[in-house]
């Protein structure tokens, strides 16, 4: 497979995440842009829902440059596990799921991707 196209994006931090570990947590998705009013807000509030029930620290991130409906959430861990086992509690947890019924007019359909980072020394 050939590399067909390169993002580069800087991003405005709403929430920081505090620390740092051996992986990093990082969901992305798309805001409609007539709703960001609402959606910023409530990124930040699904990031504080998900730092209380895992006891990690979520930050919030928005793009500046490139897409601009871009909304990020990132997080730390010293391993594989703990983000594992952070993911298991939140997607079996009622209110959390909930969260992805009250998005249905901000954020587009199917656009939201999870991945996992190994941060190297």
């Amino acid at each position: 497979d050939r590399l067909t196209s390169v993002q580069d994006t800087i991003g405005q931090v709403l929430k920081a995440p505090s620390g740092r570990g051996q992986y990093a947590s990082v969901s992305v998705a798309s805001m409609y842009m007539p709703a960001v009013a609402e959606a910023v807000p409530f990124a930040i509030e699904v990031a504080e829902y998900a730092q209380g029930k895992t006891g990690r620290d979520v930050g919030v991130l928005a793009a500046a440059t490139g897409n601009r409906s871009g909304i990020m959430w990132l997080s730390f861990a010293e391993s594989l596990d703990q983000m594992m086992d952070d993911r298991q509690a939140l997607e079996t947890d009622p209110g959390y799921l909930d969260f992805f019924k009250r998005s249905e007019d901000l954020y587009v359909a199917g656009s939201l991707e999870d991945s996992i980072w190994q941060l190297l020394p």
